[in-house]
């Protein structure tokens, strides 16, 4: 018995979410969010009510070829956006930073899999699926910094402007610690916030060399075959 023929924007659509894509689309979408950074600190709402909710819809996308995390991702993306818009408060705090952890978690098993673990990956594909691991490292280390700084306002300091960092500082701090650069412009000010920063740039360092080992090994099996 023959199947039934999808209808023609479903054949669109599964086309569109293919592996290559996701990668791409993943890419765009961490891009559009750094860049959007430029606002958090003049329009907060901003953050909330625009960037955020449309970050996690591509991010679901990302997983929507994977069924059995789309939906649980879908509902803690939810979750996360009502607990960023209760009240401040440590216990708030905590639950945004569960909510948002176990998104994230959701999002780089699907991410990495495709970069290091699947087989018959176009070499292509796995350099943008990793780089996009790369980024969402860094903006995991923002989320974590965030909720360090949530609970510990003075963690985090900008020495220009002599005041706690601003989230936007945080982004900008999360990726200059991932990659080693450290300029000196924000620093980590309490215990918690020191040690955070020692972990992420062990995490850079260590993901860039597993990273290319990675590669330089499937590209030697290749050849040899």
């Amino acid at each position: 018995m023959r199947k039934p023929q999808l209808p023609p924007w479903k054949k669109r659509m599964r086309q569109f979410l293919k592996l290559e894509n996701k990668a791409k689309l993943l890419l765009a979408a961490e891009l559009a969010f750094i860049l959007s950074s430029i606002a958090w600190d003049t329009f907060a709402i901003f953050w909330l009510g625009f960037v955020f909710p449309i970050f996690f819809a591509i991010c679901a996308c990302v997983l929507a070829g994977e069924k059995r995390m789309f939906y649980p991702y879908i509902a803690l993306a939810a979750a996360a956006l009502i607990a960023e818009a209760l009240p401040d408060g440590t216990i708030v705090s905590l639950v945004q930073a569960t909510f948002h952890i176990a998104g994230f978690y959701l999002l780089a098993r699907e991410v990495l899999r495709h970069s290091f673990f699947r087989n018959n990956v176009p070499p292509t594909d796995r350099v943008l699926a990793g780089i996009a691991g790369y980024i969402l490292i860094g903006l995991f280390a923002l989320l974590i910094s965030k909720t360090i700084s949530e609970l510990q306002p003075n963690a985090f300091l900008n020495q220009i402007t002599g005041a706690p960092a601003t989230l936007a500082d945080l982004l900008y701090f999360s990726f200059i610690t991932l990659t080693s650069l450290g300029y000196g412009d924000i620093v980590p000010i309490t215990q918690p916030a020191k040690i955070f920063s020692i972990l992420v740039a062990l995490s850079g360092a260590l993901y860039l060399a597993v990273f290319i080992a990675s590669l330089i090994s499937r590209n030697h099996k290749t050849h040899a075959n």
